[in-house]
């Protein structure tokens, strides 16, 4: 199984492991595809740094404002706790 890393500084940096796929992007939105869900980050003046599509690795730099996972196998807590 891929581990997932997310690691956000400051909120102008947001670094994500797992990455498969850019689904949708603009400068108040990034919508993207992981190993087994989705996520959608929210901001201003978002702007992506870098993508490894070998090593699943997604940068991006702006104002993040918000973290939404969706379509998770099982919930995050769950995943946290074992």
């Amino acid at each position: 199984m891929n581990e997932q890393i997310t690691n956000i500084k400051n909120r102008k940096e947001i670094s994500i492991t797992g990455v498969k796929n850019v689904v949708d992007f603009d400068e108040s939105k990034i919508n993207i595809e992981m190993v087994d869900c989705c996520c959608l980050i929210k901001g201003k003046n978002l702007l992506i740094s870098k993508f490894d599509c070998e090593n699943e690795v997604l940068e991006i730099s702006g104002d993040i404002c918000e973290v939404n996972y969706k379509g998770a196998k099982e919930p995050i807590f769950k995943r946290l706790f074992k």
